[in-house]
């Protein structure tokens, strides 16, 4: 691959707004899931903080888990950075592999979760336009 400009590097603008499609998209797959299984939903699948005192919640979850790092394998983004031209790379240049999707995916975000949403938000001052799951994973995300 190709060595990665600096003004190609996606913003948090443009990141946010490719979550909130993520979003509609997670709500709808989690719906399904949970009218086709019995189950209803008792915790929104987009929380915060999960907590996993019920078996919605953490069928929720790994939902969540599943769909971030499934697309981001497969495609080198999620349906909504897609639909922006937006693409998951490796620093090194290298093709994502399951250690980083996992690094960048669960453990990564995670930490940016509970450090406050802090590690996202860390995207719009960052130089690279990375958030600490970017920075632990070795990724960037890139504007095609």
């Amino acid at each position: 691959m190709a060595a990665v400009k600096d003004n190609s590097y996606a913003g948090f603008g443009y990141r946010l707004i490719a979550f909130t499609i993520d979003a509609f998209v997670l709500a709808t797959i989690a719906q399904v899931i949970f009218f086709v299984s019995g189950l209803r939903e008792q915790e929104p699948i987009l929380q915060l903080v999960p907590k996993f005192d019920s078996v919605s919640s953490v069928i929720a979850l790994m939902i969540l888990w599943a769909y971030f790092g499934l697309t981001t394998k497969y495609f080198a983004g999620t349906f909504g950075k897609l639909a922006f031209g937006l693409e998951v790379r490796r620093v090194d240049g290298k093709p994502l592999d399951w250690t980083t999707v996992i690094l960048r995916e669960v453990i990564g975000k995670t930490i940016s979760t509970i450090t406050g949403l802090l590690g996202f938000l860390w995207i719009s001052w960052d130089s690279r336009k990375q958030g600490f799951h970017d920075k632990i994973a070795d990724t960037v995300v890139v504007r095609l």
